[in-house]
């Protein structure tokens, strides 16, 4: 295509005013063509009104060669042009008046979400769309559900499977962090608080989150496709520290099991799926009951000496947590999750996402618990680093805050993770792959100083200690390695450390493990190179 470009033409002012077309139902907002080789329109043409004589140039040279006067030399070729570079711009202004809700005349504004569009009256204009958590702030993440067949002035009861563990256990979940609305027409609505049962503790744990339904909510509206009443949940901040959603079914319920008068318990402290497939008293408006996962919080049958080992604890502790020993065994007592505890008292210890925060040894009236949890599922954000779920921390607070003396402040966190790096030279036995085993080193000594990532059975501990000696017989005795040298190990406490003989871990809350298999640094030793000029100590310097 072309395009031309002419001066405007200087139009005289209407003396009257234009007649105002009638609104469309809907805007048009089928998509613009996108530019093709097929294309016709929309490309710009550069013509030249007079040429660089190129045409001419054959004949002036056939005269010449034919002619071939003394007095003039052979005539010049011409230049041709070549372009570097080529800008065009305009500037384009227009001004539109729109209309407030209901006003006939006026221009009409719209905005094109990824879902539909709402048009934008006077009162509400913005250039852009805005997802919005209220009047002042925008939301950092959404999460929208459509439901049909619902009739308002009625609860609706959604099941949220989560992925346990999946939220960032190293943020603070806020106060009210997931708020929940629904659309009116084009407009989010929130839920008044009473109206809102959650169950889920702001979806970082499996439950039910009960809505209550009001008259207002409309199944009538654009910016999201019509015919179903939406609701959305939506967050201000700290998005991370929602879990990943796995399911979300509605008209959920909760079953509890309840020992039958002869005392007989369960097999299993959990009940399998599919395990319950009707109500013990049939009810004709009830079609049918799915139980898709298993059952949680069970516990299997006590055995006596678990009995005895609880009654006598029980004896000490009277239920308060008053010393250290109080706290830690209240916990594991009503955690079976949790594996280790560890109780610091006059200490504060506030951690924040950086890995910096607040840690002081000398802070009278507060109280530090550090937890590590069962590892018979692995983490599943990084198993490294086993940190207790953002849920499991809360409900630790709420357990231990009635039972302990009102003067303090506790603090329940995750322990300081620190890593351990392992930097050497080696020399891989004959006929092995350099390359597959290079990763293959890191891996073990990755699995070597965190165990517990990759194999059950092994837990970690508080302030343990690594020796640089053991990690090199360790290398030593693996088969498709010949020898190894130049071995150091790195401390990485947000700096790191030079050459350590030992690392041990820094603080009270500390737990080494090791660092990403792929930043330990493996140098392999080849056929032909020959190691540096070292002094044995036994006499002249030896070259080897």
């Amino acid at each position: 295509g072309t395009l031309s470009l002419k001066r405007p033409e200087i139009v005289p002012q209407a003396t009257t005013t234009p007649k105002i077309a009638p609104k469309a139902p809907t805007p048009e907002l089928t998509p613009d063509a996108p530019y093709a080789s097929t294309s016709r329109r929309g490309y710009l043409r550069l013509k030249l009104d007079s040429g660089f004589e190129i045409s001419k140039y054959p004949a002036k040279l056939a005269e010449w060669v034919v002619t071939k006067p003394p007095e003039k030399s052979a005539p010049e070729a011409p230049t041709v042009p070549v372009y570097g570079s080529f800008t065009i711009g305009y500037d384009s202004t227009t001004r539109l008046a729109v209309a407030s809700a209901g006003e006939e005349g006026g221009g009409r504004f719209f905005h094109v979400g990824p879902f539909g569009h709402a048009e934008v009256t006077k009162g509400k204009f913005g250039l852009v769309p805005r997802f919005e958590f209220d009047d002042v702030a925008e939301s950092e993440g959404e999460l929208y559900l459509g439901v049909s067949g619902l009739e308002t002035q009625q609860n609706l009861a959604l099941l949220f499977r989560v992925v346990e563990g999946t939220a960032n256990p190293t943020l603070k979940k806020p106060r009210d962090h997931v708020r929940w609305s629904y659309l009116a027409g084009n407009s989010w609505v929130p839920f008044s608080t009473d109206a809102v049962a959650d169950g889920t503790d702001g979806l970082i744990s499996s439950g039910i989150v009960t809505l209550s339904v009001p008259a207002a909510a409309t199944t009538d509206h654009t910016v999201l496709p019509g015919g179903l009443h939406w609701f959305r949940a939506a967050v201000k901040e700290s998005s991370d520290a929602v879990c990943q959603i796995e399911l979300v079914a509605p008209q959920a319920l909760t079953a509890t099991y309840v020992v039958r008068a002869d005392g007989v318990a369960p097999p299993t402290p959990e009940v399998q799926p599919g395990t319950i497939t009707k109500l013990a008293q049939p009810n004709a408006e009830v079609k049918a009951i799915r139980q898709p996962f298993a059952s949680f919080e069970g516990r299997p049958v006590e055995s006596s000496v678990d009995f005895a080992a609880r009654a006598s604890e029980r004896l000490r502790h009277k239920n308060r947590a008053i010393t250290m020993w109080d706290f830690e065994r209240l916990i594991l007592g009503e955690f079976p999750d949790i594996h280790r505890v560890r109780c610091l008292n006059h200490t504060r210890y506030e951690p924040d996402a950086t890995g910096a925060g607040v840690y002081r040894e000398l802070a009278p009236g507060h109280v530090t618990v550090v937890t590590i949890p069962d590892l018979s599922v692995p983490d599943l954000r990084n198993p490294l680093r086993p940190n207790t779920s953002l849920r499991q921390l809360g409900a630790i607070e709420a357990f231990l805050t009635p039972r302990m003396s009102p003067f303090t402040v506790l603090h329940v966190h995750n322990p300081e993770f620190e890593e351990i790096r392992v930097d050497l030279s080696v020399r891989f036995s004959p006929g092995v792959d350099e390359t597959f085993h290079i990763g293959k080193l890191r891996s073990d000594i990755a699995e070597f100083l965190s165990p517990w990532a990759f194999r059950s059975g092994t837990r970690p501990s508080f302030n343990g200690t690594v020796h640089k000696s053991v990690v090199i017989n360790f290398v030593e005795e693996r088969s498709y390695v010949d020898y190894v040298s130049d071995v150091r190990l790195v401390h990485i406490t947000g700096s790191e450390s030079g050459d350590l003989d030992h690392v041990t871990g820094s603080r009270a809350v500390s737990v080494l493990v090791s660092a990403p298999p792929a930043q330990h640094r493996i140098s392999p030793i080849g056929v032909h190179t020959t190691a540096s000029t070292e002094r044995c100590g036994c006499g002249p310097e030896v070259g080897t």
